[in-house]
């Protein structure tokens, strides 16, 4: 399995000015560098966590042996299917419509899943299949926005902390969200 991130999110969850307000700033000297602190605490919980917290394109490219009944998606929440793609038996590319119920997306919980009705068989070769989705959350947990905060204070407010000191800061919200895998 290898996920490739086709089109990143194309805004962050926290904006400045909210930030600035969390953080007590009215200055706008700083604003780069909070903007900076975001979008590592943002990198930082969906590394940790294997979360999108913005909607964002992903592409999962499995092998022939990985293509089964049940495909584990292990990056979430996923909001939807854009294709899905394979090489067939005679090394043919083909895609699958869920119009035509080739498939069945379970994506409930952590991780999501992708169930086939009946798996397709497989050209053997390590780009089998590959699965464009969206992930990312529609509406983000309080808790998250919390702890991308936290994370961000903690930088602004005490820079020469050790990373470890900044991760036990919110390692309860990041276990709490973590993925399976």
């Amino acid at each position: 399995m290898k996920y490739k991130i086709v089109t990143p999110a194309s805004s962050l969850p926290v904006s400045v000015a909210d930030m600035k307000t969390h953080l007590r700033e009215t200055s706008s000297d700083m604003d780069s560098l909070i903007e900076g602190y975001i979008e590592a605490a943002v990198q930082l919980f969906e590394q940790r966590t294997n979360k999108a917290i913005m909607p964002q394109t992903w592409k999962l490219t499995l092998q022939d042996t990985e293509v089964k009944e049940k495909v584990t998606i292990y990056k979430y929440p996923i909001l939807g299917f854009s294709s899905i793609t394979y090489y067939d038996a005679d090394n043919a590319s083909q895609s699958l419509t869920n119009s035509q119920d080739d498939y069945i997306s379970y994506v409930d919980g952590r991780p999501g899943s992708l169930i086939f009705d009946d798996p397709p068989t497989t050209y053997v070769r390590d780009d089998a299949m590959t699965i464009t989705f969206l992930a990312g959350y529609e509406t983000i947990p309080n808790d998250v926005l919390l702890a991308i905060k936290m994370l961000v204070w903690r930088m602004y407010v005490h820079p020469d902390d050790p990373v470890s000191e900044r991760l036990s800061f919110v390692d309860k919200i990041v276990r709490d969200h973590r993925g399976w895998r």
